[in-house]
């Protein structure tokens, strides 16, 4: 799924208000009950896309939070979320877990039966605050 931040994409839904978004993403079946933290729920929202990995539903939703953007990037932050009962094998923690996939720094976690990974092409330090 970083691999689909990182080619540049194509929003379905190009929306700063969240309701929409659920609304949208429900329509599609694809997870739409997702916690945000409350420093994402502050972050510019951008829209949202419905992406398939591995037979699962993936929502991603992506953010600004205000540095400038790569051409073609529509965001700089990019939230994952995944049933946990569709992604198979998921051996995740519900402490996020810091890697570094291609240019994105990421946490993944495991959230009420939700499988989350937290994206940005910053470093784990501006990833943190975003947590």
């Amino acid at each position: 799924m970083a691999g689909y931040a990182l080619r540049g994409y194509t929003l379905d839904l190009q929306t700063n208000d969240a309701e929409q978004i659920r609304a949208f993403l429900r329509q599609h079946q694809s997870p739409a009950n997702y916690t945000l933290s409350q420093p994402l729920q502050k972050a510019a929202l951008i829209g949202r896309a419905v992406e398939g990995w591995h037979s699962a539903k993936v929502s991603m939703i992506c953010f600004s939070v205000g540095k400038p953007l790569a051409p073609g990037m529509p965001g700089d932050f990019w939230l994952f979320v995944a049933d946990q009962a569709s992604i198979k094998d998921a051996a995740l923690d519900s402490r996020p877990q810091f890697s570094k996939v291609n240019r994105l720094a990421a946490a993944t976690w495991v959230e009420n039966g939700k499988v989350y990974m937290l994206s940005t092409t910053a470093d784990e330090s501006v990833l943190r605050k975003f947590l």
